[in-house]
């Protein structure tokens, strides 16, 4: 009996495991893509602008726009920087969950009586 409560216990376990660990991963990928997306907009934004930059007519234009391009790389670069940390936030985070996740299923058997029967049978002779 009380390995079949072990085991069904650690079934129970098992399955909260891989629901958590499941979340776990969506929730850490979400976070990723979002930041992946941003850095890969300015990209292109940069890109648009270099290619705007070498039409331009006047030297004037061509600072000016130069000085802009320089403004969308700076931000791309700090989202980059912003993207790394980022994604050590999120490594600590899912390290953490994963440990509280552990604890959670830490299982320990203790026997402990609950009551106790007497009886006594009484029997004519």
């Amino acid at each position: 009996m009380r390995a079949n409560c072990l085991k069904q216990a650690e079934a129970a376990n098992e399955t909260y495991f891989e629901e958590e660990t499941e979340k776990l991963e969506r929730w850490a990928e979400d976070k990723r893509i979002g930041l992946d997306i941003r850095i890969r907009q300015l990209d292109q934004e940069i890109k648009e602008a270099r290619k705007a930059v070498r039409q331009l007519e006047t030297l004037q234009e061509k600072m000016s726009a130069k000085k802009a391009l320089k403004k969308l790389e700076r931000e791309r670069d700090d989202l980059m920087l912003a993207y790394h940390e980022e994604k050590k936030k999120i490594e600590a985070e899912e390290d953490r969950l994963l440990e509280d996740i552990e604890q959670n299923l830490e299982l320990s058997v203790r026997h402990e009586r609950l009551f106790s029967l007497r009886w006594r049978l009484e029997g004519t002779p």
